[in-house]
């Protein structure tokens, strides 16, 4: 895979193993609110759940997806 290919976003399953669907779902929503309790609202879900999911990615990804100041996130 080439960096063209991801750029435009075709990136495929096998590149990205151990991360679900619903785990980038959840991220996209959640980095587009910058909040879990937005994230929570607009995808029918519970802050605790969409953090659960968020921290699941992060560690799927081996790395930190957000930082956080104070209530705030930023991808």
């Amino acid at each position: 895979m080439d960096g063209a290919s991801i750029m435009k976003g075709e990136v495929s399953a096998a590149a990205l193993p151990g991360i679900t669907c619903r785990q980038l779902e959840v991220f996209s929503v959640t980095c587009k609110e910058r909040s879990y309790a937005n994230a929570a609202l607009e995808l029918h879900s519970t802050r605790a759940n969409i953090k659960r999911v968020c921290q699941e990615f992060e560690k799927a990804a081996m790395a930190a997806a957000v930082a956080r100041l104070g209530k705030k996130l930023f991808p």
